[in-house]
């Protein structure tokens, strides 16, 4: 009982040592013996790894200093010490890219520094060592020392020596560019003179010390000269210095066309030859004289005068030659431009002869004529044509309404009509008295043709249309036209005719009215001191009466140019002294009432096509008893709700009509009066009103007065109707130059004449838009600017003059076009948006 007592208090006495145990602590000290921190000892507990700038951590260590990794139990209280070794690290000092001085030491060891270190200078600079670009003492990591040297630039010397005296020394820094002195001399002694003829030393930039000097010839004789006024050498002597110079006897100077000369003299005196030296001539100049005569052209002197050379002669009344009974003569001038006198010079009277006014009768006489387009006519198988056949050269009758055939031209007329026979028609389309080159009317290629078919005994010159249209001067139309008669004269002594302008409204290019006023007044006066006949179409053609005769504002129509063949045959006649018994009747145009755009009067209501009434009636009929003429002008008439009349339609002769309309007015283009007729409805387009009175019977007036903005109603057709406010287009690919002041017109792009340029026109562009449909306006061209022919699908032509002008102003870059109708139909509106 005793011993098992014993055993469990020694049990019990166990445990409770056990229970019982003490706590350590750790304390960590750094290498400085500074307490880093103290911690309780736990099973778990982790040694710090430390870092130390410019060193390596070794690890904790105890006081046998033994490396400790970890602690897993503890008998007491343990002290650890910090350990770290230092790194080590490279110093370099660098000189002109070499390493002058490189160490290895530990962290935290002084930097040495090497001595300075040295550059060597080259030729251009010496370097100065400043210090190093670092000022580091204490190596803390892996550095370089790169040192610094000022660059001074150095200098050197140059030198000037003449004759082994310093002229000049300077010093100045390399690379600099030598300045060298003026050009020295030596002074000559008594048996030389020197010249210079530079420098041993060619350098021009500095680059080492440099001495130049200055080199010389030697020059042991002297030479003499005396010269004429022109440079010419009369005598040139080599002599020693202090001789006596020779002078040579007294030049003598030939006369020019100017001047006698005498000589006066020498420049200069000198007597004692000291250096090179010239001598030079003077001559005094006195003019000369001249005769200057002035005689006829049978050698007889008119005036004769003894004058000063560069005196203006001073000419003689005109003279005049007696006439012969074939000939008369004109003066025409003196044989050369009379200039100042520069020599002896005779001026001889020249004279042109006209043969006499001896046609008694203009039967088998034959007559040329020189013109342009308003002259010409051309086609196969007519029974006369002008001379030339390509396309372009003629006018008629591919542009004429009413000049289809030859015999119509008013130059047939006129020799037809006169038994006259054709020489030569050489008349171009276009064509000018001035300029073009063989298209000029001077031209050696045109006169010389005149007489191809025989001599001609009559020529006519119509030329000036042109001319006015391309703003050639008063001035040049005078010198061409003389040129003209000039060049006749030499192959023909034909009588010429010359045509003066009547009166036109056209105001294209540089056309002017007071132009064609002034070539009036120099034709008449060429035609009286050339002795020339004068055609006065300008007193007929009038502006009163022009639109009677003149289709197009330039061409006359078969009225016109029967008039104007009665005219020149007047002329001719007269001037010959043979009796015209006819009475030239001018047409004045019916004087219409304000607002009233045109009146004709129909003839006929039935007989198209009998007896050709086509050629000699205008019609007027209901539509559905209309003769369907493709070759004809004609208007459609509708009745609206309003009891109105309105042109619904119109149709340029060649369109094919179908005649939806109420009333139809027909004019075939055969008709005598057709240009007349189209004139005097020039101002007609669709939507003007109609005013007629059946009850009267034919022949029956027709009025056409300016729309009220409206148009027949319930008729179905949109086209048909006016749209006020929108511009509407009365025409498709056709009438650009016949119908381009009564209707604004449309083209596509691939049919328009890129040949023009139409500076007479408003254009508006349109393009098609591929999203909708719809046109666009993709460009305007203004008045007198010339047409580019930018790419786009529709041009539509405005001219200057057209009442709907104000729509080009409406359209903007960018609007969306709204058509009513179809525009390829000729008849529509559009509207800008």
């Amino acid at each position: 009982m005793k011993k098992f007592f014993l055993i469990l208090v020694l049990i019990v006495l166990g445990f409770s040592f056990a229970c019982s145990k003490d706590e350590y602590n750790v304390t960590f000290k750094l290498d400085d013996g500074t307490e880093y921190k103290t911690v309780t000892f736990t099973e778990d507990l982790k040694l710090d790894v430390l870092e130390k700038e410019g060193h390596k951590f070794l690890g904790w260590f105890n006081s046998q200093d033994e490396l400790v990794s970890s602690i897993t139990n503890l008998e007491g209280d343990l002290t650890l010490y910090a350990k770290f070794a230092a790194n080590e690290y490279t110093y370099k000092f660098v000189s002109n890219d070499e390493v002058i001085k490189e160490e290895k030491a530990k962290y935290g060891s002084t930097i040495y520094y090497p001595e300075n270190p040295t550059k060597n200078e080259d030729d251009g600079y010496k370097y100065e060592f400043t210090g190093w670009d670092k000022e580091d003492t204490i190596l803390k990591e892996d550095i370089v020392f790169n040192a610094i040297f000022n660059e001074i630039v150095k200098e050197y010397t140059v030198k000037f020596i003449v004759n082994g005296v310093t002229v000049k020394e300077e010093k100045l820094p390399y690379n600099s560019t030598i300045a060298f002195p003026n050009d020295p001399t030596k002074d000559s002694t008594d048996e030389y003179s020197y010249k210079f003829t530079g420098w041993d030393n060619d350098t021009t930039v500095l680059l080492k010390d440099e001495v130049f000097n200055a080199e010389f010839e030697e020059v042991l004789r002297f030479t003499y000269t005396f010269i004429d006024s022109e440079g010419n050498i009369l005598k040139e002597e080599i002599g020693d210095y202090g001789s006596e110079i020779i002078f040579p006897d007294a030049p003598t100077k030939e006369s020019d066309e100017m001047y006698d000369y005498e000589f006066i003299g020498w420049d200069l005196d000198d007597k004692i030859l000291t250096d090179d030296i010239i001598f030079e001539a003077k001559f005094s100049s006195k003019l000369r004289k001249y005769t200057y005569k002035f005689i006829d052209d049978n050698g007889e002197v008119l005036k004769e005068e003894l004058v000063d050379y560069g005196t203006m002669p001073v000419a003689p009344d005109n003279p005049s030659k007696d006439e012969t009974d074939e000939y008369e003569y004109v003066f025409t001038g003196w044989d050369k431009r009379i200039t100042e006198v520069i020599g002896d010079v005779t001026y001889e009277a020249k004279y042109e002869s006209i043969k006499k006014n001896t046609i008694t009768d203009l039967f088998g006489k034959k007559i040329s004529f020189l013109g342009d387009s308003i002259t010409t006519f051309y086609a196969e198988g007519s029974v006369a044509n002008s001379y030339y056949s390509e396309k372009d050269t003629y006018y008629y009758p591919t542009y004429s309404g009413t000049i289809k055939t030859v015999e119509k031209t008013w130059w047939y007329q006129l020799y037809n009509n006169t038994n006259m026979t054709l020489g030569i028609n050489n008349s171009w389309s276009g064509t000018c008295a001035e300029e073009y080159g063989d298209r000029a009317g001077y031209s050696d290629a045109r006169i010389n043709t005149l007489d191809d078919n025989g001599n001609p005994d009559i020529i006519i010159v119509y030329l000036g249309t042109n001319d006015n249209a391309s703003g050639v001067s008063v001035g040049a139309y005078k010198s061409a036209i003389n040129k003209i008669i000039d060049k006749i004269r030499k192959i023909s002594d034909a009588q010429i005719f010359l045509v003066s302008l009547g009166y036109s409204a056209y105001t294209g290019m540089y056309y002017k009215e007071q132009t064609r006023v002034d070539y009036n007044e120099v034709l008449r006066e060429i035609a009286s001191t050339r002795k020339c006949g004068i055609i006065p179409l300008d007193e007929y053609v009038v502006k009163e009466n022009y639109q009677v005769y003149l289709q197009d504002f330039l061409h006359y129509n078969a009225k016109g140019a029967t008039l104007l063949s009665k005219i020149a045959e007047k002329a001719i006649k007269e001037y010959n002294g043979i009796e015209f018994n006819e009475e030239i009747e001018v047409e004045f145009p019916e004087q219409l009432p304000e607002g009233t755009l045109g009146k004709i009067q129909a003839t006929a209501q039935t007989g198209f096509w009998a007896n050709d009434g086509y050629k000699s009636h205008v019609f007027f009929n209901v539509a559905s008893g209309s003769e369907v003429a493709q070759f004809s002008q004609s208007y459609e008439i509708t009745k609206g709700s309003n009891d109105k009349y309105y042109v619904t339609e119109i149709n340029k002769s060649g369109d094919k009509a179908s005649y939806n309309c109420d009333y139809v007015l027909m004019i075939s283009e055969l008709n005598d009066g057709y240009g007349t007729y189209l004139s005097n409805l020039s101002k007609v387009v669709v939507g003007s009103i109609v005013e007629f009175d059946l009850s009267q019977g034919y022949p029956l007036d027709i009025l056409f007065l300016e729309g009220d903005g409206n148009g027949p109603e319930g008729t179905g057709d949109p086209e048909q109707d006016i749209i006020e406010g929108q511009l509407h287009v009365g025409t498709y690919n056709t009438g650009i130059w016949t119908l381009y002041n009564s209707s604004a017109i449309a083209y596509e792009y691939s049919k328009v004449d890129q040949a023009s340029t139409y500076i007479n026109f408003y254009i508006i562009k349109l393009t098609k838009n591929t999203e909708d449909d719809n046109y666009k306006v993709s460009g305007l061209k203004t008045i007198d600017v010339k047409e580019d022919f930018e790419a786009c699908d529709i041009f539509i032509f405005i001219y200057r003059d057209h009442q709907d002008k104000t729509y080009f102003d409406n359209a903007k870059v960018g609007d969306t076009v709204i058509i009513t109708g179809d525009i390829t139909s000729g008849n529509c509106n559009l509207k800008f948006e």
